[in-house]
């Protein structure tokens, strides 16, 4: 994974949506702040014993969307990272 990656996730503060399913297909997004990334496969994001929790101990695999503004006048970008 770029570094310039890593260097997005860390430069804080970062609104995003962490997008989960569980097992049998069940779809939860939630909105999070600031995720953490501490090397090239690991994001950490603070959450409760909630739906989110509950579906990433079922099924790990999750959607990282988040967007971020650039110079004015220029579009914004829509990150997602799976």
């Amino acid at each position: 994974m770029p570094v310039n990656l890593m260097e997005y996730f860390n430069k804080g503060p970062r609104l995003g949506v962490l997008s989960t399913s569980s097992n049998d297909g069940q779809v939860d997004s939630a909105v999070f702040g600031s995720p953490h990334m501490i090397d090239e496969k690991t994001v950490l994001v603070a959450t409760a014993k909630n739906r989110t929790f509950a579906n990433l101990l079922e099924n790990p695999n999750a959607v990282w969307g988040s967007q971020i503004r650039t110079l004015i006048y220029k579009p914004i970008h829509f990150f997602v990272i799976a």
